[in-house]
């Protein structure tokens, strides 16, 4: 399978203020994302991870290229000082 993993920092902010307000929104975006299979992730003191996994064959730039189309369109959801890379 074919993964492309996100990280976020936001340093000093805790588990479940991260979890709201950056890895949902990121998972949610990504599920409709063509040809994913499964989107989780992981939030912990200051960190936000966010696994998503790709069908079977999917060329890894053109997921990439996706995740990032998908980061692009909920920037303006996301907190100003968080940049998910």
């Amino acid at each position: 399978d074919v993964q492309v993993i996100i990280h976020t920092e936001w340093a000093g902010e805790p588990p479940n203020v991260i979890e709201d307000q950056v890895s949902y929104p990121i998972v949610s975006s990504l599920l409709a994302a063509p040809k994913v299979k499964a989107v989780r992730a992981q939030t912990m003191f200051g960190d936000s991870y966010v696994f998503v996994v790709f069908e079977d064959g999917t060329d890894l730039y053109w997921a990439r290229s996706r995740v990032t189309e998908y980061l692009q369109q909920i920037a303006g959801r996301l907190p100003a000082d968080v940049h998910p890379a």
